[in-house]
Formats: C-alpha cells, structure tokens, sequence
C-alpha cells in the first residue's frame, strides 16, 4: 500500500493486488516481500502516478510499451512503489 503525496505524481508504482502480493509474503524474512515482488514484477503492471484523491490513486499504465492516456482509478493498497526494497 502506498500513501502518495503531491512530490509523488509521476512516480512509477506496480499494481500488486492483494491476492498475487500475498502469494509471496513470508517467503524469505531475510529479504522481506518487497525483494520477491520486485524480483517478479514483470508478473505486476507498471504504471505512474497522475493524480490521487482521498479514495484513489489515478494510474496510467504502461501497455504494451505504451503509456496510456488514460488514468484508471486503483486503490491504494494495490499498489506498491516501483523499486522499493524495503518491507
């Protein structure tokens, strides 16, 4: 889950939901989740920022090499910082 600020817009997440995310939690203590899903984040979408409310975070996503013009709504805790290694 991802808590955005104004500085955020344009920062790149992964859409991870909850049922994949789990999948990997508790797979490695020594490497904390964020190392495995970073490790198969071709399995997550890539998106960026645009704009976030209270409610959502607007995303557009990378399709097919291509950013999409496009926001889509995502909740907060379907996404994840792109590159972030920490827990």
């Amino acid at each position: 889950m991802i808590e955005p600020t104004n500085r955020d817009i344009g920062r790149h997440v992964l859409y991870a939901p909850k049922h994949l995310y789990e999948m990997y939690v508790g797979l490695d203590a020594k490497w904390g989740v964020n190392h495995y899903i970073q490790t198969i984040a071709s399995q997550f979408e890539e998106g960026r920022i645009t704009s976030f409310n209270a409610t959502f975070v607007f995303v557009s996503y990378l399709r097919s090499g291509i950013w999409q013009e496009t926001s889509q709504a995502t909740a907060r805790q379907d996404l994840i910082w792109k590159g972030d290694t920490s827990e």
